[in-house]
């Protein structure tokens, strides 16, 4: 077996930004196509590897998405296979690394699909490569016709512009005008009363109260709102991805055992993805979070990350709500975006 060197000229590296292909595999075992990144190594130990997709060609659905620290002693590894739900080999798709100040996130065709919070603090040069591995890859078919090719469309790469002005929020209600008139009352009784400001108010203290505001094709945003509740043993919260009344998420606070929980309500069904012990204390505001990205969802209490790592891919779009449950509960300052 002759082996080849391929030389490799550094022609761009840089820290942070956005990065894509879009590219269609080499198919059979013994073949892997690539697409990575890795520390230039101004430093020695500077040598994080990024896979943002090796593609063994024996698998044609299936794609590695990994991290490995190298000789970098603040990194982690972190090996993931992910199943794209498509023949790579066959379509053209995108392949996608976002990566900022709080660390890393890989996409294909602009759905999540890892995370990794470690953000190096250095360049990282960006690589394509096809071989013929006949090793981890499995033993190389050789059946297959020559030319081999890793079919690449485009490489881009986007930085973020920091004068650039904020996306505008999607919705913002704080009720100082006095009126609640574009939010569609579903159960309860709400109103907008005065609490030192305007605030909107469900006074029933039995059953569920829920509103609603928004477009139902809102995809990748947050939820937020100041909650207070009046009730003992009632919770009140925050609802995201709302399609109708059996079918969205909601990040709620439950006085009832002082818990912040995460639940879905799919095809009328109920389920608590996650919930965590905080003070949940009477007639005290509380500011609510809820971030959904792709299938990530992440919950917060007073700006502070409490829920998070919870993937759901049950409802993809949706419009926002707020939700009581046996609870006469105000709210404030509601608002919906983009600028997580």
């Amino acid at each position: 077996m002759i082996y080849q060197h391929i030389p490799t000229d550094i022609k761009y590296a840089t820290q942070y930004g956005y990065f894509e292909v879009r590219a269609k595999s080499q198919k059979g075992s013994g073949m892997h196509t690539a697409f990575w990144a890795t520390g230039v190594e101004d430093e020695a130990w500077q040598e994080l590897e990024v896979d943002i997709s090796e593609h063994p060609g024996r698998n044609a659905q299936q794609t590695l998405m990994n991290f490995y620290k190298w000789d970098d002693p603040n990194a982690t590894d972190s090996a993931g296979s992910v199943n794209v739900g498509f023949d790579m080999t066959t379509e053209y798709h995108i392949y996608a690394m976002e990566w900022d100040a709080s660390g890393i996130k890989l996409y294909v065709d602009n759905q999540l699909k890892r995370t990794y919070s470690y953000s190096p603090n250095y360049r990282m040069n960006f690589y394509l490569g096809i071989y013929e591995n006949a090793g981890w890859t499995g033993p190389l078919d050789t059946t297959i016709a020559y030319p081999k090719e890793f079919a690449v469309d485009y490489f881009r790469a986007y930085k973020r512009d920091p004068n650039a002005t904020p996306p505008a929020d999607l919705l913002r209600d704080n009720f100082e005008d006095g009126s609640a008139t574009d939010w569609t009352t579903g159960l309860g009784s709400w109103s907008v009363v005065t609490d030192s400001s305007k605030v909107f108010r469900q006074s029933a203290t039995t059953g569920e109260g829920i509103v609603t505001n928004g477009n139902t094709l809102w995809h990748n945003y947050f939820v937020e709102s100041k909650v207070k509740i009046a009730t003992a043993n009632g919770g009140a919260g925050v609802i995201g991805r709302y399609q109708d009344a059996n079918n969205y998420y909601m990040l709620r606070l439950n006085n009832t055992g002082d818990k912040l929980q995460l639940y879905k309500k799919s095809s009328e069904i109920f389920t608590l993805l996650q919930e965590i012990a905080v003070t949940v204390n009477l007639n005290t505001w509380y500011t609510l979070k809820l971030v959904m990205i792709e299938n990530s969802l992440d919950g917060y209490l007073d700006g502070v990350k409490k829920i998070s790592g919870i993937t759901d891919s049950s409802i993809s779009t949706g419009s926002i709500g707020l939700r009581t449950f046996n609870a006469d509960a105000k709210y404030d300052d509601v608002g919906a975006g983009h600028n997580y």
